[in-house]
């Protein structure tokens, strides 16, 4: 029964499976058709890592979204702390406000790298 396959030629499992039936070797349907169950799952299961993995990445870009409006949202709260302090400072004369102030950006800048 093989032997009508060529080197090199793609095994059709089903085509075997239907020969051996016809041929009477039980043994090698049974084998071929596992073979083709366990090729089905495993295209399934290929499908549905890809589906997740598309999920996830659409999720991680989402996240970094998000991410993205909230330091933003926070280095506008930030600036307008800074204006504040800046006033607060120059009319209480205490410019270490101001140091303080650039000190908290610096770190924002080193967390977003």
């Amino acid at each position: 029964m093989f032997e009508t396959f060529y080197p090199g030629q793609e095994l059709d499992l089903a085509t075997i499976e239907r020969h051996a039936y016809a041929d009477g070797d039980i043994r090698t349907a049974q084998l071929a058709a596992l073979a083709l169950d366990a090729a089905e799952e495993a295209a399934r299961l290929e499908d549905t890592l890809g589906k997740e993995l598309a999920e996830a990445e659409d999720a991680y870009v989402l996240a970094q979204e998000a991410w993205g409006r909230h330091n933003e949202a926070m280095r506008t709260k930030f600036e307008e702390l800074r204006q504040v302090l800046e006033i607060t400072s120059r009319v209480s004369q205490r410019e270490h406000l101001l140091q303080l102030v650039g000190e908290c950006l610096d770190l924002i800048d080193k967390a977003e790298d």
